[in-house]
């Protein structure tokens, strides 16, 4: 045990560039996320070609889509959000470097060479089709302006998640970066690499333009939000109220003594406990009062009228019709929620400038997905802290070196060369047996005993209710439950946030093993790629095989998801082999040549080698982009 300790001290002072702060269970579910967005993908789309599929079929494909809709993407900000304080990133100028290098080149990469080319391709079934004058198709160039011209009309399509994480990520940096700088600096930095080599001092680091940052953000975003769409008031507590717990939490936990009072612990738990608490009663809050039945109505005429003319046209639209005397018009083309009072005349949201539904649902999903991102941070930062002052620990505090608390991953490396030698990295894993169970402090595992069978009997009792509600009255999956009733949407919230933290803590105890090296690293590596062009191949399938050959629903299923499948996984491929592609779709943030000599491949006493290959291409910090691992 003495050996493996200075062993692991001498690869410390070695600076080695391996990742010790990676959770392996992050990487397997955010890439079994991704596998579940495609297959979702498959069997919607599949479904709306309506071959060979009853009516109770199409009923149950919804009802399943549904299911899975309501953890599918808060899953991913959730992962996203404990991902980002294992990151190693020291300051505002690098993160953005990282988010433009692996989220903004990807979104706009795809949004000129990708989108264009799925869109021609699927015939119409996508979304604003373009056509000639007379009706006719277009061919693919003047398609391609057209389509880059729209963006109003179709967005990023299924890309949306990169930009949507983007703007999350970066509203929350100032905050996450004072819980970072105040508590526990020294044992979450400088592991990465020489990036961060002078993130040792990062407790002296200047720490007001962060907290600017978070005074503008808690300022502007409740008021800005309310006036957008006149919410109740009590929307502002479920805004900026949260930001405000997770803001003086900061300055409550800054004491990083390892001799610190039991009051001092019990005040600082209890702070970040609040923090999370605030965020997931924020999203009950505005799933209540955000709900459009709330709104304040008033008889709107004249010129704003282009056009008038009900849409019932597509599922997207079904919780505006769910009730008779709500309907959506398009005016200046464009959504927009209305109420229709019994002598004839049609009222519309009295005030705020977001009416059209579309940016209604997209601002609320920014504010939906900050909360889970937030409390994804603040699981892992709880589980640190837990770490770092629990009882089980308390023998390794005696002494005076300062050790680096290792979460039982040696990361993924930069190169399949990198992880051939398996017996080396069990060698390199065992070294952090003393902190498996300290990994499992997250906010679940600190409940109090007799309150965990309290919270399982409530969560079952909201689950079922969230699980059984009605189909028809939703909107948009993937951007905010707009359900007509404010109750279904507090109970579809809540039922969000239960299954989202089952599934963490399941995946925690199961898959935190990198099991198999290789399977591991292409598994994990491929997903983003996996998630840029699987609808690419989804679309390609349909036009090409299904449709043509009339294929039945179920065979259609298995034929597109096994065709995206082996086409994504050849994309991934070419990622790996070319550096251009590489780099376009954020596998990588460089790419080069390095000659490298030859090691053994066993672990010595003294500073370790990697396992490495003469002349070897490799990526340089490949990464998930959903997580951001550093």
């Amino acid at each position: 045990m003495e050996n493996s300790l200075n062993l692991k001290t001498e690869r410390k002072n070695a600076g080695d560039k391996r990742n010790f702060n990676r959770l392996n269970y992050l990487d397997w579910l955010k890439a079994l996320a991704v596998w579940l967005v495609v297959f979702v993908h498959v069997i919607y789309y599949t479904n709306l070609l309506d071959i060979g599929i009853t009516k109770n079929e199409k009923a149950m494909i919804k009802r399943m889509i549904i299911f899975f809709s309501e953890f599918g993407m808060p899953i991913f900000f959730f992962v996203s959000g404990k991902a980002s304080f294992l990151s190693s990133t020291s300051s505002f100028r690098i993160f953005i470097k990282k988010k433009l290098l692996r989220l903004f080149i990807p979104l706009i990469s795809g949004y000129f060479f990708l989108l264009p080319i799925t869109h021609f391709l699927s015939n119409g079934r996508r979304p604003c089709t373009y056509v000639s004058e007379n009706g006719d198709s277009l061919d693919f160039f003047r398609y391609y302006f057209k389509y880059i011209e729209d963006f109003s009309c179709h967005g990023f399509e299924w890309l949306w998640f990169l930009a949507l994480l983007m703007v999350i990520s970066t509203l929350i940096f100032p905050f996450f970066r004072l819980l970072k700088s105040f508590n526990l600096n020294n044992e979450i930095s400088n592991t990465s690499g020489n990036e961060n080599s002078n993130s040792s001092n990062r407790v002296n680091e200047n720490k007001l333009p962060y907290i600017i940052g978070c005074i503008l953000v808690m300022v502007l975003i409740g008021p800005f939000v309310i006036y957008s769409y006149d919410f109740h008031p009590m929307a502002f507590f479920g805004l900026s109220f949260p930001l405000l717990i997770m803001f003086l939490t900061s300055f409550s936990i800054k004491n990083n003594n390892k001799y610190i009072s039991k009051k001092t612990k019990i005040l600082n738990v209890t702070m970040i406990y609040l923090s999370a608490i605030s965020f997931i009663l924020a999203n009950v809050i505005l799933a209540y009062y955000s709900n459009i039945d709330n709104l304040p109505y008033s008889e709107v005429t004249g010129p704003l009228f282009k056009k008038n003319n009900v849409v019932t046209n597509g599922n997207n639209n079904s919780a505006l019709r769910a009730n008779q005397n709500k309907k959506s018009v398009v005016i200046n083309d464009s959504i927009v929620s209305v109420q229709e009072n019994s002598d004839g005349r049609v009222m519309f949201p009295s005030r705020g400038f977001l009416k059209p539904i579309d940016n209604r649902r997209m601002l609320l999903a920014i504010l939906f997905y900050i909360s889970f991102y937030a409390v994804g941070f603040i699981d892992q930062l709880l589980s640190h802290y837990m770490s770092r002052y629990n009882s089980i620990l308390k023998d390794n505090h005696d002494s005076n070196q300062t050790r680096t608390l290792i979460y039982n991953n040696t990361g993924v490396a930069s190169n399949t060369s990198l992880i051939q030698n398996e017996s080396q990295i069990n060698d390199i894993q065992n070294l952090s047996g003393d902190y498996k169970q300290a990994e499992k402090y997250g906010i679940l595992y600190n409940i109090p005993g007799l309150m965990k069978p309290v919270i399982v009997f409530v969560s079952l009792i909201f689950f079922s209710i969230s699980f059984s509600l009605n189909n028809n009255g939703i909107g948009y999956m993937w951007a905010f439950p707009m359900y007509r009733i404010p109750s279904s949407s507090v109970f579809y919230v809540i039922g969000s946030w239960i299954i989202v933290l089952i599934i963490d803590n399941i995946c925690h105890s199961l898959l935190n093993s990198m099991f198999q090296p290789h399977i591991y690293f292409h598994f994990t590596a491929s997903s983003i790629i996996f998630y840029i062009f699987h609808m690419l191949w989804l679309e390609i399938a349909s036009t090409y095989i299904i449709i043509p050959h009339q294929i039945p629903y179920y065979q259609s299923v298995a034929i597109s998801f096994l065709f995206t499948v082996a086409l994504s996984a050849i994309c991934y491929i070419l990622a790996l082999k070319v550096r251009f592609i590489g780099f376009l779709t954020g596998m990588s943030t460089s790419i080069s040549f390095t000659n490298i000599k030859e090691s053994t491949g066993k672990l010595k006493s003294g500073p370790v080698q990697e396992p490495q290959e003469p002349r070897t291409l490799y990526l340089n910090n490949v990464n998930n982009v959903f997580g951001t691992i550093e």
